[in-house]
Formats: structure tokens, sequence, C-alpha cells
């Protein structure tokens, strides 16, 4: 960017910006001046084009800081591919990278594609797997990477304030580079928590921006030069993002021309895939409640399964706010079968933990709590819990079953001897106030993972993420054994005593698993609503 113009020229570009902004839609970076665009399919120009919903709102198109958002990381990875990817088989495949091959589970050697290239032509090599680490990493930057087992990053997956470079991380060549991390780790924790969770920003386009100008820079707002199927058009806030082909595409270009990524109510889910509006709802981000089955079934010229629960609603508990006792009457004062036999209407089921019970981890040993209230409200007396004092449950709305049964789990803590005062929020507020420990109780869903460990990492006593404040030195030792492990059938024993621990401390619980319905138009092709992987193969999606 030139850093000197004339002072004519500065006045006549500002002038022409502000008229542009004044008379003109914004094509770009965020708006909420429109809604929706009208979908047609197959339009008259011969495009094909597919709208796809998310009830959970896209709040950013930052490919280093998702805040938080999961349906704002779907958004990232139609314009930016990550190193691995999953298929529908829920394996790790490779995308940027083509392998990666390790001695001793702590050096790391990343095969990049040499095929690879920015949507501008420029190569993609690892000067930018470094110069996106280093940058996003910087103590001045904010992100939502945290890869704090690389060799050179603190507690919180961040630089130190005084340092700009991580030691973990070295360039071989352009094609080639090498990963550290502080202890060996096994490979799937690597894939799953690093080779598929970060994006990358392009090197040739930032290099000059000091770091600490880098996350108010245009570029996030509108990033132009991508590297995945897609190319970022544009971000109308709170109604949808528009993504376009990328005919550069170094996995071969997408056969759709358009994805609208649609924010839209979870109770209109339905009606628009009634009306053509949609081609399939997502998962987990845009399902349809699973009290609408039969109507979903009725779907004329649609494909619809259900597949098992995986994504738990849980309530996460602030240890400093709510006593282990207290904690411990709580599941007690939970009718959870009542929840998913009359609220459900049978189509999910109780788990405690966070691990589906579906999981090859899940521990099927530990004993599920069940509906005492007595026996909640002895505990509770034990505790000696004030029971004036109230506690403060943070509910999520967008998802009416979800509010549903948090309004009933509150229910249920009143009728045990609590004074419960519930605060509704959209999911962004509630995820603020709990990343500030403003909340006794917040409950909200949790992803499904492949490696166990992705459960658990959150809830080490150093963890920047650990927002329940949750501490047991045995709990962070085997969480760092498990990381560690490469023999399934142990780290299946460290896992299973993992959760047993958390079953007695309970920093959270777990309400139920919900059955997810998938429904797809027969217009589609190739593309189809997945609960991990959907869109590994979206440049193959196609339309009739």
């Amino acid at each position: 960017m030139q850093r000197t113009h004339r002072n004519a020229v500065l006045f006549l570009f500002a002038t022409l910006l502000l008229i542009l902004a004044a008379c003109s839609s914004q094509t770009t970076g965020t708006t909420t001046s429109e809604t929706s665009p009208k979908p047609t399919g197959t339009s008259s120009a011969g495009q094909k084009i597919i709208y796809i919903p998310t009830f959970s709102p896209t709040l950013t198109v930052s490919p280093i800081n998702n805040q938080g958002s999961g349906a704002s990381t779907i958004v990232i990875s139609l314009f930016n591919d990550p190193l691995y990817d999953l298929n529908d088989n829920l394996e790790f495949v490779p995308k940027l990278a083509k392998s990666i091959e390790t001695k001793d589970n702590q050096t790391f050697i990343f095969k990049l594609d040499p095929a690879a290239k920015w949507n501008d032509g420029q190569p993609f090599t690892a000067d930018d797997v470094t110069f996106t680490l280093q940058t996003a990493l910087n103590a001045k930057v904010d992100t939502t990477f945290n890869f704090s087992f690389i060799e050179g990053l603190n507690a919180a997956g961040k630089l130190d304030s005084d340092k700009s470079t991580i030691s973990g991380i070295k360039v071989i060549d352009s094609t080639t580079f090498e990963l550290k991390t502080k202890q060996p780790i096994a490979l799937t924790v690597l894939q799953e928590r690093f080779a598929n969770k970060i994006y990358f920003i392009p090197k040739h386009i930032l290099n000059d921006v000091p770091v600490e100008q880098i996350n108010a820079h245009p570029y996030f707002q509108n990033p132009e030069v991508t590297i995945g199927p897609f190319k970022f058009i544009k971000f109308v806030k709170g109604a949808y993002v528009e993504v376009a082909k990328n005919p550069s595409y170094y996995r071969g270009v997408p056969k759709l021309d358009k994805i609208f990524f649609k924010d839209v109510a979870a109770e209109t889910i339905l009606p628009q895939l009634q009306t053509g509006e949609l081609h399939m709802n997502t998962l987990p981000f845009g399902t349809i409640p699973i009290t609408e089955l039969e109507k979903v079934k009725a779907l004329p010229n649609f494909d619809v399964s259900v597949s098992e629960s995986a994504e738990p609603l849980v309530a996460f508990f602030n240890t400093e706010t709510v006593p282990l006792k207290v904690r411990q009457a709580i599941p007690y004062a939970l009718n959870r079968e009542l929840l998913v036999s009359q609220l459900l209407k049978g189509q999910g089921s109780v788990v405690d933990g966070p691990i589906p019970g579906n999981h090859p981890n899940y521990n099927k040993n530990i004993q599920l709590f069940t509906y005492q209230p007595d026996k909640a409200k002895a505990l509770l007396k034990e505790a000696n819990w004030d029971v004036n004092k109230p506690l403060r449950v943070l509910i999520p709305t967008g998802n009416a079953i979800r509010e549903h049964a948090s309004e009933l789990m509150a229910e249920n803590l009143e009728k045990a001897g609590f004074k419960v005062q519930a605060e509704k929020y959209d999911y962004p507020s509630l995820i603020a106030k709990v990343r500030k420990f403003d909340y006794d109780i917040a409950i909200y869903n949790t992803s499904f993972f492949i490696d166990p460990s992705s459960y658990f990492s959150n809830l080490k006593s150093d963890s920047a993420n650990n927002y329940t404040r949750y501490k047991n030195p045995q709990a962070d030792e085997l969480i760092t054994l498990g990381e560690s492990e490469t023999d399934p059938a142990k780290r299946k024993l460290i896992y299973d005593q993992l959760q047993e621990i958390h079953h007695t401390d309970l920093p959270h619980l777990s309400l139920y698993t919900e059955k997810k319905i998938a429904a797809v138009s027969r217009k589609v092709l190739v593309g189809k609503p997945l609960r991990l992987g959907m869109f590994n193969n979206v440049n193959e999606w196609d339309l009739k």
C-alpha cells in the first residue's frame, strides 16, 4: 500500500469512498443493511448456486480469529484450506499438506502440496506457514488459535511479549517445514488440534503490516486473497456469506458457481427447505429439531437420514462460584430422562460427560446419575449452600429445543431448593460472558472430536481456555499423558480414568445428546449434511 499521496489525491479518494458508501450497498466486509438473497438454485444465467443454513450466527471471516463461532469456521473453510481435513469416514486426509512424518512424535516434518497456490496465482509456501503462525500467535494479535503444545509458545498458546519468532517452527525449503512440540504427542492430536484447525494468511499481502495493526487491517473483513475451493465475495452480517468458485483451485475447479451460507432462525430451516430456499441443512449448526422428523420425511424430492447423537448439550460450571458439593447435588436434581423421552420424543440419550456414548473412548463403566431430588436436597444442605443466593444460569437462544431444555433444567434446580436466576443470551454474548467468568452455570453444545484429548485439553489447570477454572493436578497429569501416549489401548485406559475423575469433580455435566436429521434436495448431485468432513469435497459438489 502506498504510504504517501498528494493531498488532492487523498481528498478525491476519500470523497469517492464516502459517495460509494452512501449511494450503494456494501459489497464486502460486514453490513446489516441487506436481507438474505433470493435463492433460485440454477439461475437463468446458468449458474449453479447452493444455499445452506446456520442458526449459530456467522461472526467473522477472519482466517486467524473465528471469535469462537463454529459457523464462522465453516465459512472460512470454504475459502481457506487447512493442512489436513476430515473425510466422511472421519479420517484425517491431506489438504495443503501432502504428508506428515515423524520418528519420535515430537519433531514432525510437513510436506506441502507443491501445486497449492493462492487465488492470485502466488505459490503457497512454508514461509506462509511460519508467517501465519508468528503473526497470529504474537502477543499483540487477537486470535482463537491455541497451539500451546508447540515448542516456543506459552501456556496460552501465544508467544511471550518479548518474542516474535517461534522456536518450534522451522522452514526446511519452500514446500517443507518442521514443527517441534514440547513433549511427544500422538499424531492424531497434531492432526486434529493443529493441522485441521489452522488457516493461513498470505505473506506476500500482509508482510509489511505492523503486527500491532494486523487485526484492524481491511484484509480480515475482506479476505480477497485466499487458498481454498471458493473465493470470498461478500459478508452481510446477520444475513449471509457469499462465496464464488476459485477457477485456479489446486485440487480441481469447483462445479458450483456460488454458495450462500445463510444465517437463519432454527425454526425456519424446515420451512425454507419446503419452499426451496435451502438445498440442505447443516450439522451441527443448521440442525432441524428432531421433533420435526416426520415433517422432514414428508418433504418431496429430499433424501433424509438420522445420525446418532454426537454433540452433547453441556452445563459448564464456574467451579469458583459453584463449590464441589453443590455441583455434586445438581445431577440428582435434573430429570434428564424426562427431557429425552418427552422433549426429544426418545430421539436422544442421557450422558454425563462430554464424550458421547458412540465414541470409541467413551467409558461405559461409569454409572450415570439418575433423578433423585431428595438426594439433591440432602447434598445441598450438606454443602451449607445459601438458598437465597441466586444461581446464575446462562441459557443460549436460537434453538427452541435447547432453550426449552435449559429452562426445564432451571425449573428442576428450583424444585431442589436452588434460587435460579436464568439469563438468556444469543450464543456470542453467552460465550463472551463465559470468557469473562461472568456466570455460575452456562449451557451450550460441545463439538464432536476424533481424538479424545480434545475433550479434556481445555480443562487443564493452565489452559487459557479453561473457563471453568477447574484445577486438579491428577487430571492435569493424565491429560498430558493422554496427549503423549501413542498406544490406543493405553490411551483408552488414561481417558477412562479421566472420565471417572471428572464424574466426581464435575467441572461440567452433560444433559443429553440429540439425534441429528440430515436432509438434502435431490437436485444436489454431490454434497450432503455431515457431522464432520461435510465440506472436504466441496469442490466436487454439483447440482442438476
